[in-house]
């Protein structure tokens, strides 16, 4: 798995090898608490981490999400994608927000930008909820149509003939034609 922030220039961090991503999701799942802890108190202010720190934690995350939300579709994969971006481009403009240095215009700028994130971020979930309903919704369905034909070729006698896939003959004495 790739890091998910470019090195910084200077750094003397030697390339970590290649984890596969079931390892490092599992890795992420175990530290979950730990980890949004550090995020929260990171956004707050009440903890600085360093650069290092916070991408090993989003690349936990990430690694983490992606398992837990198992995209089961091309869609479904972008819709995941960008929603992992867009909480993490809020998280960044909670982090510049705080920023005393900063003027009040700009700080509030960023915070306003922020909410415009986790509002779209609120968005791409339902869209992804959504379309996962619907997919069970066409599963569903798509039972129910076999389970009544099944019900219907029992009660002309041909479950034989339904469950093997063949039709029956036309006069329905349950042999296949």
């Amino acid at each position: 798995m790739t890091d998910l922030l470019p090195t910084e220039a200077g750094a003397s961090e030697a390339p970590q090898p290649a984890r596969h991503w079931k390892d490092v999701a599992a890795e992420g799942r175990a530290g979950r608490t730990g980890r949004i802890a550090r995020e929260v108190e990171d956004c707050l202010g009440v903890a600085e981490l360093p650069a290092g720190e916070i991408r090993s934690d989003r690349q936990l995350g990430v690694a983490a999400a992606l398992a837990d939300l198992t995209p089961g579709d091309e869609v479904e994969g972008q819709l995941t994608s960008q929603l992992l971006t867009v909480h993490g481009m809020a998280m960044d403009c909670v982090r510049a927000a705080r920023d005393t240095l900063k003027e009040e215009r700009v700080r509030l700028a960023y915070l306003s930008h922020a909410a415009r994130m986790v509002s779209l971020y609120a968005r791409h979930i339902g869209k992804l909820e959504q379309r996962r309903d619907a997919a069970e919704w066409r599963a569903v369905t798509r039972r129910e149509r076999a389970e009544t034909a099944l019900l219907e070729a029992a009660l002309r006698g041909d479950l034989g003939a339904a469950r093997n896939g063949t039709k029956s003959a036309p006069g329905g004495n349950g042999r296949a034609a």
